[in-house]
């Protein structure tokens, strides 16, 4: 039965956002940001942080829900075929995401927008997913890295699935709902300081 795993799976979805709600340095500070150095920090955390651990675990939950891929069946064998899926496909994200973010100098994690209003914050969130800036200067560019970062791992993922799986539109597939995800986090750290502080306290 699949019921018993719906804690597991509200939980991981619980703590995946408040993890991926940290907040991040003020923006825009580009030299501090742009070292090879912070850049390797950065893809240190994202593959070690208990926000990887804990997002894959949400992964691996819903599709243990859902029954995703059927072949890999359901009980803790399941869920871990699910999870080592999702922890690696993570993996595979977060490498090409760093070596083509570095070669373009492009920042590697989400800066918030510093603007008021809900929908131009709202806005660059979302556009955030695909428009990046420059860490040498902090012109506007496209987010390779995070686009090609989740495409390739959409499709790297397909040699581990079943062979029903194994399709380049089902990578494709894949790597888009990796984006979409993407933006969600986004949003959420855009507007932490208001999810955080719901009735306006501000720490004086």
């Amino acid at each position: 039965m699949r019921s018993p795993l719906l804690p597991v799976m509200i939980l991981s979805c619980v703590g995946a956002v408040a993890a991926s709600a940290q907040p991040a340095d003020p923006y825009p500070e580009f030299a501090s940001h742009g070292t090879d150095r912070s850049l390797k920090h950065e893809l240190k955390h994202q593959l070690l942080s208990p926000f990887t651990f804990v997002r894959s675990a949400a992964s691996a939950g819903i599709g243990q829900l859902r029954d995703r891929p059927a072949a890999w069946g359901e009980g803790a064998a399941g869920y871990a075929k699910r999870f080592a899926s999702a922890y690696g496909t993570h993996i595979v994200a977060s490498g090409v995401h760093y070596g083509v973010s570095t070669m373009r100098h492009e920042e590697l994690s989400y800066q918030p927008s510093g603007l008021s209003g809900a929908g131009p914050r709202l806005k660059y969130a979302l556009e955030s997913t695909v428009i990046t800036h420059k860490t040498t200067n902090g012109e506007k560019t496209v987010a390779a890295g995070e686009i090609s970062g989740a495409m390739s791992a959409g499709l790297v993922s397909r040699l581990w699935q079943p062979a029903a799986a194994r399709t380049v539109v089902g990578g494709l597939a894949s790597g888009g709902i990796m984006l979409a995800g993407d933006a969600g986090t986004h949003v959420v750290r855009e507007f932490w300081p208001e999810i955080r502080r719901p009735f306006g306290h501000r720490e004086k």
